[in-house]
């Protein structure tokens, strides 16, 4: 294709594309564009796998840039290498922002391409220093999907609209110690809540929350039944007004405003560990049934939020015991239930999490992953040989979050493991590192968006990735 077919076709759809059908999110051919974007980008320019580019891109690969003017195959990945990969002091990195398009390319009612669109913002990454922002722009790619070799292939891509960002703009949580509370509102803003602050970002900007703002703690996230946002720690609840914070009676009632919440205590009433429940109606507090003696160490220091089961049974983790309150009674998932009476590894359960056949699993920083199925509790990491003694390299036993996903797959955050992905179809595990994307060294919480889409938060650094169908984007 010549230069001049090349300009007039991309004006054609730029002034058509409005008017064609596109491709829902959840379409096989947008789903698998998306991935591909991932390995041009954030594999390849971001990791510099110039190997994967190569294969994405078709031999007659044309790229037209507003600055840099156009470029074959060749001359693309000489100047990718040389400019994009030549010092790792300076790392240029790019970030897709906001959602990607694709139009369908039929011929005769048969689709033989796509148009895929968005805009991305480019970064400097430094040693030791934050991203920052160098520009922003928009891109048209076509591919084309081979018959022969059953592949999409990028064969045209038009970068261009370059611009330089805001003086403001902030692209990653500020440094923090890692974080540990995810909620998603349904206006579609996201709240992070970690050891050194409380942010919401609105989708343009990060909006950090503390003592000037009326919150001087930090804790869980919670949605009220109107859609306030609630911070609690321990019997303390503070509630969002859209502009600031205020702290709630000890016994607030007011439906519209905190709805039904349970709250760990250390200690309650009376002076015993157990779990408080505020409605609209009353406050009950429901100790745990654990001896005097111990009740107030550190043992059932409260490690998890409440999780609901399917049969409504509320599930509470503390460091030593998982306590299950139904009815008034509760369960108690401790050592003994977890077949852990000889293990002199202290239990740490730090989190938990009921799949879709309501059955309970727990994240163990030390044994691993424990599954109860309502009768029995099965030490899921030994069954599958991943324990400490069972394993040279890494194994799947300082877990620290677990969540499935709406495939009915199993995800594990864990400690300097990375994050580890389950398939109970055919019970194979995949772990994902670093060279995945996944920069933090530990994952201390996995949290589902509206649209199902996993978020994994951790810390070392403290920041909020997603899993792209090839590996893990760093989102926050």
């Amino acid at each position: 294709m010549t230069f001049m077919r090349f300009i007039l076709l991309c004006a054609f759809l730029g002034l058509t594309l409005s008017a064609q059908a596109q491709l829902p999110s959840d379409h096989p051919v947008h789903i698998t564009l998306t991935q591909l974007d991932s390995v041009l980008f954030e594999q390849g320019f971001n990791r510099c796998r110039l190997d994967l580019v190569d294969s994405v891109v078709a031999a007659d690969f044309t790229f037209i840039h507003d600055q840099n003017g156009i470029q074959d195959k060749a001359t693309f990945l000489t100047t990718f290498e040389q400019s994009i990969c030549a010092n790792p002091d300076r790392k240029p990195i790019r970030m897709l922002e906001g959602e990607l398009e694709v139009f369908p390319l039929y011929n005769e009612g048969v689709m033989y391409g796509a148009i895929q669109r968005g805009a991305h913002g480019f970064y400097i990454q430094e040693p030791d220093s934050p991203l920052y922002k160098t520009s922003e722009a928009l891109f048209t790619h076509v591919w084309f999907f081979d018959l022969e070799t059953e592949h999409w292939q990028l064969h045209q891509s038009l970068s261009f609209d370059h611009q330089d960002p805001e003086p403001s703009a902030n692209t990653h949580l500020r440094p923090t110690r890692g974080i540990r509370s995810l909620l998603q509102t349904p206006e579609g803003d996201w709240w992070f809540s970690g050891p050194d602050y409380v942010c919401r970002y609105d989708g343009q900007a990060y909006h950090y929350f503390g003592a000037e703002q009326g919150l001087p703690v930090t804790g869980n996230l919670h949605l009220g039944p109107q859609g306030h946002v609630l911070v609690t720690r321990g019997a303390d609840i503070y509630a969002y007004d859209g502009d600031r914070f205020t702290q709630l009676p000890q016994n607030p009632t007011a439906p519209s405003t905190t709805g039904p919440l349970w709250l760990q205590l250390q200690e309650g009433d009376p002076g015993m560990p157990g779990v408080l429940h505020v409605d609209s109606a009353s406050t009950t507090y429901h100790a745990y049934p654990v001896p005097p003696a111990v009740g107030s160490s550190s043992l059932y220091y409260p490690s998890t939020p409440a999780v609901q089961g399917n049969d409504g049974t509320v599930w509470l983790g503390t460091m030593e015991a998982v306590f299950g309150l139904k009815d008034g009674a509760f369960t108690t998932l401790d050592r003994v239930a977890m077949g852990r009476q000889n293990d002199t590894r202290n239990v740490g359960i730090r989190g938990i999490h009921v799949d879709r056949d309501n059955r309970l699993w727990m994240a163990d920083n030390g044994a691993g992953v424990f599954v109860y199925d309502g009768t029995s509790v099965t030490n899921f990491t030994r069954a599958h040989g991943l324990d400490e003694d069972q394993v040279d390299g890494p194994g799947l036993y300082r877990t620290f979050c677990v969540h499935q996903d709406a495939h009915g797959n199993m995800w594990f955050g864990t400690v300097e493991a990375g994050v580890w992905r389950y398939n109970p179809t055919d019970q194979s595990f995949t772990q994902f590192t670093e060279e995945d994307g996944l920069d933090s060294a530990v994952i201390w919480t996995i949290y589902a968006a509206q649209d199902g889409t996993l978020h994994f938060a951790g810390e070392h650094p403290g920041a909020v990735y997603t899993f792209d169908g090839v590996g893990f984007v760093r989102r926050h």
